[in-house]
């Protein structure tokens, strides 16, 4: 069982496609994105349930594929024990079902948006959000007297967007070099623990490389 036999789908990468969100304009997309999160943690829980029959209903119209939704669901599951152990650490166990309960409403609200997210990033071009900003900006610029000086927010929110997919292309690159390698024999938290330790490193110094190459990309398309 090799690299061969196992699936690497980076996530919040942009999928080419011809659906109903895939041809929506970013702009629109943007705005229900950000709308849609401030519903998810209006602290309403009305709200919070039709953002996430929206969000499910738009990653079904988006045709968000299964493997990458799967990968997102695992990555929540392991998070949410992490966090789950350490709000019950030292703590009565009267209050745990408190704190369990606490902490899958927060991985239920973490789940839609990193859904709402991948629903955005994959049927939206690097170009067409930077596009969007710049219209913004430069719509702005239009209206807000000639001596107030309006900051170049749309490069680095350009550049912030899309340094999100880049993260999860360097760690499925990396992931994939470990495996490659035999790294991933035993699938057991120690393992687990050792792949983290080891990567993470190797993480933060490929993700300097990747802002400086993201910003060049930025400012070339500017």
């Amino acid at each position: 069982m090799g690299v061969r036999s196992r699936v690497y789908l980076p996530l919040f990468r942009h999928q080419p496609g011809a659906t109903l969100a895939h041809r929506c304009p970013a702009g629109i997309k943007l705005a229900v994105l950000i709308t849609v999160t401030i519903l998810i943690f209006s602290g309403n829980w009305y709200l919070l349930g039709g953002a996430t029959i929206f969000v499910l209903a738009a990653a079904a119209v988006s045709r968000l594929r299964g493997e990458s939704l799967l990968r997102l669901v695992r990555s929540i599951v392991f998070y949410g024990i992490f966090i789950a152990a350490v709000r019950i650490l030292g703590k009565e166990r009267s209050t745990w079902i408190h704190e369990l309960s606490e902490t899958g409403r927060y991985l239920w609200k973490l789940a839609v948006v990193f859904t709402a997210g991948m629903v955005f990033f994959e049927t939206t071009t690097g170009i067409a959000i930077h596009g969007v900003l710049a219209a913004v900006r430069l719509t702005l610029m239009k209206i807000i007297p000639g001596n107030v000086t309006i900051p170049d927010f749309p490069r680095a929110f350009s550049l912030m967007l899309l340094f999100i997919p880049r993260i999860f292309d360097s760690w499925t690159t990396l992931s994939r070099a470990w495996d490659a390698r035999g790294g991933s024999v035993r699938k057991t938290l120690p393992a687990g623990i050792h792949k983290l330790v080891t990567l993470v490193p190797l993480l933060v110094i490929s993700l300097l490389d990747v802002a400086a190459t993201t910003d060049r990309a930025v400012r070339n398309r500017s």
